[in-house]
């Protein structure tokens, strides 16, 4: 029997062409609506009435870094769907947080701002640039994209101290678990969030945990924004204990092509922020790099090998 592949989200016309010449011998449909015999499914969203039509589905693959929580409580109830999620852009995820920790770090959108302006202030006066090399950089979250950032800063100088979920025996010294999170917050000069959003994660770094952390420190977030609670990191931005950040992911999204600024908070209108607008896994190989992943996987699932990529349904990702 065949494997059938049915594509809701994650390619386009091309992307699905080339997923077909790697995947020879499947039988590969695409379209808002997964076909009847639809095996494997490749999604972002199921409903519960949709799961129960698809009596031959054995594994959905969210093609994109995340897992929405909808998704993950729809397959709570049914153990015989594997769920897997993607990491074809960690190296570009992780390029992205590197590149805002440096343009906070440095205090680049308001140097350009002001050189476009003839304006040299900055060259020589304040706020001075934060020197990363020597300091301590906490990633929050240290999966694919987390490890990746870890060897960066690590290369640039930087102390590194990660947190994950629970550290396991295997782990490095420098690894620690989510109950720790708070005694080390006053040791990082850069809190660096790569964690997925998940029931634990939600509003995991309030005001209490910046509070924690040395005055001039800097955010940069690019897991999801919900992680950070959005009123205490605006005021710590705007009164200056947080002496910048870099956000990538963030509490407002646009519907369709409407203008949406990204926040219920005058982000914008503050000098120390870095915006961009989620694009952290966005670089001109990852479409390649998509297509590589998802067929590896999905050549695993034909075989009845369910353990690559795998969401830990009872942990979120």
């Amino acid at each position: 029997m065949q494997l059938h592949l049915h594509i809701s989200a994650g390619f386009d016309e091309s992307g699905r062409e080339s997923l077909g010449r790697q995947l020879k011998g499947t039988v590969l449909t695409h379209g808002s609506e997964p076909h009847p015999e639809t095996q494997i499914w490749s999604t972002g969203s199921a409903s519960p009435e949709t799961l129960d039509a698809l009596p031959q589905l054995r594994g959905i693959i969210v093609p994109w870094a995340g897992v929405p929580e909808k998704l993950i409580e729809a397959l709570q109830t049914r153990p015989q769907i594997s769920l897997h999620n993607l990491h074809h852009n960690a190296d570009a995820t992780a390029e992205m947080a590197v590149a805002l920790l440096l343009s906070a770090s440095r205090q680049l959108p308001r140097a350009d701002r002001q050189i476009r302006e003839g304006c040299w202030g900055m060259r020589f006066g304040l706020p001075e640039p934060t020197l990363l090399h020597g300091r301590t950089a906490l990633i929050l979250g240290c999966g694919s994209i987390g490890i990746r950032v870890a060897r960066i800063c690590r290369a640039m100088g930087m102390k590194v101290v990660g947190v994950r979920r629970a550290k396991a025996p295997t782990d490095p010294t420098w690894m620690h678990g989510f109950s720790e999170l708070q005694s080390l917050l006053p040791k990082a000069h850069a809190l660096i969030v790569t964690a997925p959003l998940t029931s634990e994660t939600r509003g995991m770094i309030g005001a209490v945990e910046l509070a924690l952390m040395p005055p001039g420190g800097i955010l940069v977030n690019v897991g999801r924004g919900a992680i950070v609670d959005e009123e205490a990191l605006f005021g710590a931005l705007k009164s200056g204990h947080l002496a910048a950040a870099g956000i990538d992911t963030w509490y407002t999204y646009p519907k369709g092509d409407e203008a949406c600024l990204p926040s219920r908070f005058p982000f914008h209108e503050l000098e120390n922020v870095t915006m961009s607008p989620h694009r952290g896994g966005a670089a001109s190989q990852v479409e390649g790099e998509r297509i590589k992943h998802m067929a590896r996987l999905v050549r695993a699932l034909a075989t009845g090998d369910s353990s690559i990529c795998r969401v830990d349904l009872a942990r979120g990702y």
